[in-house]
């Protein structure tokens, strides 16, 4: 169970919209990918109250809900070892902290603000943004950057004329590009310049070894 940030009668759940907590874990310094969506005041101190939204003491409505990786989780809500974290609410404040237990002496220590803290009624909530990150430094909301798709590399046609008679010749080099294929990784390539990446450097290799070649050849009784 977790612990509520501030216990006060004048704490209400209020109705509001579900809204998408931050990509990356709120705890400060951590850099983990979010995977739980938190109460931070817990249903049990809610009672049938909506859970999503609370009313401060000062009037004010911020969000419920934060993004936790597993590992800070399972340290608020107390799963095994007791409670080794706790976000709470400063009484002078409107501002949620993160704080650590020592393992030392018990005393809670209070690490930094979670990040970003919880939307507040009527604000554009900048965590909706997917994949948003809020630097803990600035508080600067640096969106996600929008990559255009790869434009096609341009092509041309260079064509190649075979025999068609006893002989397909255009099935000849289709077995054989396979098999260079096969030798250089590239068996799986479905790309319409495949014949080109395997003749290229099958090319380049025979022009870079042409002595070798022609000695193959000539012992082969080729031309």
């Amino acid at each position: 169970m977790t612990l509520s940030p501030l216990v006060d009668p004048a704490i209400r759940g209020m109705d509001g919209d579900l809204y998408k907590v931050s990509q990356v874990c709120c705890v400060p310094n951590c850099r983990r990918r979010s995977q739980h969506a938190h109460h931070i005041w817990p249903r049990s101190a809610l009672r049938k109250q909506p859970k999503n939204w609370v009313r401060l003491p000062s009037g004010q409505v911020i969000g419920n809900l934060a993004g936790l990786c597993v590992e800070h989780h399972l340290d608020v809500t107390g799963d095994t070892g007791g409670h080794r974290a706790w976000i709470r609410l400063e009484e002078d404040g409107e501002v949620l902290w993160w704080h650590e237990r020592s393992p030392e002496d018990g005393q809670w220590l209070g690490v930094g603000q979670i990040i970003p803290q919880p939307p507040r009624a009527g604000e554009r909530l900048a965590e909706a943004v997917e994949g948003a990150y809020v630097c803990p430094t600035c508080g600067h909301v640096h969106k996600p950057e929008v990559h255009e798709p790869t434009k096609p590399r341009p092509t041309s046609a260079w064509t190649v004329t075979v025999p068609k008679d006893a002989e397909v010749g255009s099935a000849v080099l289709d077995v054989l590009i396979d098999e260079l294929a096969l030798i250089l990784g590239a068996e799986e390539w479905t790309s319409r310049l495949k014949r080109y990446h395997v003749l290229v450097p099958v090319l380049y290799w025979a022009v870079q070894n042409r002595t070798q070649l022609l000695h193959d050849l000539e012992e082969s009784g080729g031309n």
